[in-house]
């Protein structure tokens, strides 16, 4: 997977960027635009940062999507982030920009936002399905689409570095890390079903699921992070006095 750079990476450049779907809809990005600002600096260190810091919250359409979009029927997702570049630099000749993520909580799916690379738009990237965990970047603006089909709090982290054309970094730059955040919060610890509002066996079953999973779902009691009897116990006297 190359990724080809025919000059100095602008930022002024992108603006020119048709970010327009070819294929189906285009479903909103759930709120403003949130960058993260990829920079390298003259010792040779990606430098990341956001815009906006804090959980973005996952979008619930109203409705259907058709073409390629169709992926995120069924779903809340969100496209607020994007892979922005900060700045006037390149990579070394014969080197390219990644971006692998390196951890993300269990059912967090992630799909192209437009087609780069490889790529078609809503492809799965970055570990959803078979996909590889990173991707060659080309520099131009990218807000790709979380999806989740559970409430809860979601997180990735990601290492942006240089490379080569086999993806293997490239000596004397250091690369830069960074967590993204979503949620969807119900307002109940136990409502994490359809139909929401309502406690009832589907909520049972949706915890089950998510503790086996280890998802965000079924993380209802500290310590966060860990999957023990604390999270059932939480969940079962929630589910018991029922919700607010």
């Amino acid at each position: 997977m190359k990724l080809e750079h025919t000059g100095t990476l602008a930022l002024g450049a992108l603006a020119l960027v048709n970010l327009a779907a070819t294929a189906g809809d285009l479903p909103p990005m759930g709120g403003s635009m949130n960058h993260i600002m990829v920079h390298l600096n003259a010792a040779n260190e990606i430098e990341l940062t956001v815009a906006n810091p804090g959980e973005m919250v996952f979008y619930e359409p109203t409705e259907t999507y058709t073409g390629a979009a169709a992926v995120l029927n069924g779903t809340r997702f969100n496209a607020q982030y994007g892979w922005l570049v900060s700045g006037l630099w390149a990579p070394p000749p014969g080197g390219f920009v990644y971006i692998d993520q390196i951890d993300a909580s269990p059912t967090l799916s992630v799909y192209a936002g437009r087609a780069f690379g490889p790529y078609s738009f809503m492809d799965p990237i970055l570990g959803t399905g078979s996909s590889s965990s990173r991707f060659a970047w080309d520099g131009v603006m990218l807000h790709n689409y979380y999806a989740v089909t559970m409430p809860g709090h979601y997180s990735a982290s990601y290492l942006v570095y240089i490379g080569d054309e086999n993806g293997e970094p490239i000596a004397g730059y250091t690369p830069g890390e960074i967590t993204l955040g979503w949620v969807w919060d119900t307002g109940c610890a136990a409502d994490i079903a359809e139909p929401f509002g309502v406690l009832d066996l589907a909520d049972i079953t949706a915890f089950v699921t998510a503790f086996s999973l280890g998802a965000p779902a079924a993380d209802v009691a500290e310590p966060f992070g860990v999957f023990d009897l604390a999270d059932i116990s939480g969940f079962v006297g929630t589910f018991q006095n029922g919700c607010p």
